[in-house]
């Protein structure tokens, strides 16, 4: 058991201990493909990944009013719905 434990720590801190997201915005949307200054991955939802920038970024909207904002997650293959696990408060107002 303690040899289980070891192990599962070890192979946390090599991975970073945890998911790896990124957002972005501009002017109140979704920056679009060319716009994008640090979301332009190309990475599909399911695939190996090694940060959330590898990652293609989904246009996420806000749970109030109309502004949309990028986001992408890597928890070491891309996520498929990386709007549930970020935080959009600085996005969303």
């Amino acid at each position: 058991m303690k040899t289980l434990l070891v192990t599962i720590l070890l192979t946390l801190s090599a991975c970073g201990g945890g998911p790896s997201t990124a957002t972005e915005q501009l002017n109140g949307s979704c920056p679009g493909s060319l716009l994008a200054v640090k979301l332009r991955g190309t990475t599909p939802a399911g695939a190996a990944c090694a940060q959330a920038e590898d990652c293609a970024p989904t246009c996420c909207p806000c749970p109030t009013g109309d502004n949309t904002f990028y986001a992408a997650e890597c928890t070491g293959t891309c996520a498929a719905d990386p709007c549930a696990d970020v935080n959009a408060s600085g996005y969303c107002e």
